[in-house]
């Protein structure tokens, strides 16, 4: 048993190194830039053993171990679609090439016991590897940084049905990952009209339109997609968060509602829910989703954050100040957070602190729900203290 652990220990990073020395080898070839592998993460520089070997650079995390994660990243922009679709499939390519080899290697005859095991296994994790990487997976890959890819196969499905789209696609796909979304949106939607096949591009060109607050076009995407496909828990979650803005409160309940009966543990569904219900003045509704997001993600900002209101709201001043403060510590760049840090000083009649919070809210996001309102009048109670 236990040494059939340590083989497999062994095998799966260099199974995964494969890999991803397919991709990168076969990007020198048709790059001119630097190329970047990362062996046991999506992008993660950090605890890993980091060296370059000419344009190719290699960061092998110690996580490689464990996991099949990797990454190849090239500094050329702009590539044509054949030098994409070829450094993309040579990374499967070489895993199936190191499937076939290591298992046709273990089965020579009065072959050494061990070696045997081992490149049988390494043959076993090889044509995995090739498996699950050449099948196209609809769901996108969260990268270190926040952005996003998608797996080998679905790069090559994109790049294969929207060639005539691949420029379109590649400059939307950079705009939406450098936060950019006000230009991705457009892009993605100028693809949708020629391609209406693909419930990928809807969620993007749809999430695109979202924050970038374009709730006209996002009304007209999510009517289409409706019409077209069946909507997933995280797509009732985005058409929630457009009902909030067009203040149906019991419509985007009710989404939400019908989200987390299919995802129970969808967090995001339990944060809006509560933020909603606290919006409705359903405060004990809103504090038993919020508690369970926390309960489930003890870092989710956004949770703490509306929490931190709905203590407010109660008048349970302190704990809520404690929530409002532990959202600062996980994400210091909200606005939401200053606007109801700034309604815990106005409740406390600390006016001069809560036209500073809102006044912070009002920099970071003119429209803040709510915040002209207060900022409004903690101003004229400050006049007249």
């Amino acid at each position: 048993m236990w040494g059939g652990l340590m083989i497999i220990l062994v095998v799966r990073p260099i199974s995964v190194l494969v890999h991803e020395l397919g991709h990168g080898l076969a990007a020198l070839y048709v790059t001119t830039g630097k190329v970047t592998l990362y062996a046991g993460s999506y992008g993660d520089p950090r605890t890993s053993v980091h060296f370059t070997i000419g344009r190719l650079e290699f960061h092998l995390s110690y996580n490689m171990f464990l996991t099949g994660q990797g990454l190849c990243t090239v500094e050329d922009k702009g590539l044509s679609v054949r030098r994409q679709m070829f450094y993309v499939v040579m990374g499967p390519l070489a895993s199936l090439f190191l499937g076939l080899a290591a298992l046709d290697i273990s089965l020579i005859p009065d072959f050494h016991g061990g070696a045997e095991c081992l490149c049988f296994f390494l043959g076993l994790f090889g044509l995995l590897d090739f498996v699950v990487n050449i099948i196209p997976r609809r769901h996108p890959i969260k990268l270190h940084n926040g952005k996003v890819t998608h797996n080998d196969g679905q790069q090559l499905r994109i790049l294969s049905r929207h060639r005539s789209m691949a420029t379109v696609y590649s400059a939307a796909q950079e705009h939406y990952n450098a936060g950019r979304f006000a230009e991705a949106a457009p892009l993605f939607h100028t693809i949708l009209r020629k391609e209406q096949r693909v419930p990928m591009l809807y969620r993007l060109g749809i999430s695109a339109y979202l924050q970038a607050k374009d709730f006209d076009n996002v009304r007209a995407l999510r009517e289409e997609f409706a019409q077209r496909f069946e909507l997933s828990a995280d797509d009732l979650v985005n058409q929630a968060y457009v009902k909030i803005q067009e203040q149906d409160l019991q419509g985007a309940v009710a989404d939400m509602s019908k989200a987390l009966e299919m995802s129970p543990h969808q967090v995001m569904a339990l944060n809006n829910r509560g933020f909603t219900y606290e919006l409705l003045g359903e405060y004990d509704k809103a504090l038993a989703d919020l508690d369970r997001a926390i309960e489930l993600d003890g870092k989710f900002a956004y949770a703490y954050n509306n929490r931190g209101l709905v203590k407010v709201r109660l008048g349970r001043m302190e704990e809520g100040l404690r929530d409002l403060r532990a959202s600062f510590e996980l994400d210091g760049k909200n606005e939401y957070m200053f606007r109801n840090l700034g309604i815990y000083h106005f409740e406390m009649g600390e006016f001069a602190e809560a036209v500073t919070q809102f006044e912070k809210a009002a920099a970071m996001e003119k429209d803040t729900p709510l915040n002209a309102e207060y900022l409004e009048k903690a101003r004229a109670a400050l006049v007249t203290v």
